[in-house]
């Protein structure tokens, strides 16, 4: 199974600088000739932006047609394939909605006013909710999923026949078996308010989160779960973020979490579970424009691959550092679900008629020292350098460890 991660669209055309339009007028392109293939399109919320843009039909429609595109690029025809989730841009918070520009300063008040009640009636939900029973009371969960009028509309122009979220976006965290694995959608946006106030301070109610594992525990037990959130797990408060991550710990499937809002990439395992957060689709000073790959094979996920588009020549290309990075972090992780991918060193070699001198005599000590560095569990290693003079043998040492 290959995947395709993206994050953050906030697709708006009309007010796209031109390295943003760039960007995603060339991104089918580079996903059709780099041979890029994905079964399955991850996409971790932020369809628009909501400071300038309208919770219309319209204006879902533009995201999912694009959205769309990019699927079909990469071979994706079956909208039941893209799976999303909700930021924090996709739910009306009272007082951030598009300003009329031509509001009175009446106007102006009344809507700043209605801002600080949005955020007040919110932060009192936060308030009022125990972790340690992770539930919202239903006047609570009526407030809060009330906002979420335009993800709804994501979802209708996306897939109108979809059944993993309901309108009522009850549960909270739905979740989907497949074959080959299972997916849990994490609606970690549902006590967003303040914007960037919320980092730190977020709940989500975790009893839906451990009733969607404990299901497909029993229904789909053995194969890898692939958690989809907006927001990486440490934006939630202390109390909250110790809950989540003791579920997860209960739940061994568990084996990929992947989001975004950061509008920068980054990879780390928390744990054992690898955490990949993609970068923006929209180019500014403050993002990065970053996407991931990656396949699971034989019950196995190989090291993602990171894309980057290329602000000073305006071109996608491989993210090299960080997939470095993947792989040591893969590397440390200890992760069941993830394997490194093996390298035949000495049959690429044979090739190129490099070929292990026989009989091979001597050399044990300077064989065990790189066994001895490979096989330390204080660091991880992934290369060694042998150095010498011309003729000496650092061939042959390494063929000989190959």
């Amino acid at each position: 199974m290959k995947w395709l991660h993206l994050s953050d669209l906030h697709f708006d055309p009309e007010n796209a600088g031109l390295g943003t339009t760039m960007l995603r007028k060339e991104l089918p392109a580079y996903l059709k000739d780099s041979g890029i293939k994905a079964d399955h399109l991850f996409f971790t919320g932020d369809f628009r932006n909501a400071a300038r843009q309208e919770d219309s039909d319209e204006v879902a429609k533009e995201a999912a047609e694009f959205l769309l595109r990019i699927a079909e690029s990469v071979g994706i025809t079956d909208s039941s394939r893209i799976h999303i989730v909700p930021g924090n841009h996709d739910l009306t918070r009272v007082g951030y909605e598009k300003a009329n520009p031509d509001e009175t300063d009446e106007e102006k008040q009344k809507r700043e006013k209605a801002k600080e009640e949005g955020k007040k009636q919110v932060e009192a939900i936060r308030q009022t909710y125990e972790s340690a029973d992770g539930l919202f009371d239903k006047d609570s969960l009526d407030h809060l999923l009330g906002r979420f009028g335009f993800f709804r509309r994501m979802v209708k122009a996306l897939s109108p026949e979809a059944d993993v979220w309901k309108n009522s976006l009850l549960p909270l965290h739905p979740y989907r078996c497949l074959d080959d694995f299972s997916l849990v959608y994490m609606n970690t946006a549902v006590t967003c308010q303040k914007g960037d106030e919320d980092r730190g301070n977020l709940v989500m109610g975790t009893t839906d989160l451990y009733n969607s594992l404990k299901t497909i525990t029993e229904k789909n037990s053995g194969k890898p779960v692939i958690i989809l959130a907006h927001h990486s797990p440490h934006y939630f408060s202390n109390n909250e973020l110790q809950k989540i991550e003791t579920i997860f710990q209960k739940f061994p499937d568990v084996a990929l979490y992947l989001c975004g809002d950061a509008h920068k990439p980054w990879s780390r395992a928390v744990n054992t579970l690898p955490q990949f957060t993609a970068g923006c689709l929209n180019q500014s000073k403050e993002t990065e424009v970053v996407f991931y790959t990656g396949e699971l094979c034989n019950g196995k996920f190989l090291p993602p691959k990171a894309h980057s588009w290329d602000q000073t020549h305006s071109r996608w290309g491989v993210y090299s550092h960080a997939d470095a990075h993947i792989l040591e972090m893969i590397s440390g992780a200890n992760n069941p679900f993830f394997s490194l991918p093996q390298i035949n060193i000495v049959s690429n070699l044979d090739t190129l008629g490099i070929r292990l001198a026989q009989p091979f005599i001597g050399r044990e000590k300077e064989l065990e020292s790189i066994r001895t560095t490979f096989q330390s569990g204080d660091t991880v290693f992934l290369t060694q350098s042998i150095k010498g003079l011309g003729g000496v043998g650092k061939t042959q040492i390494a063929l000989k460890y190959a």
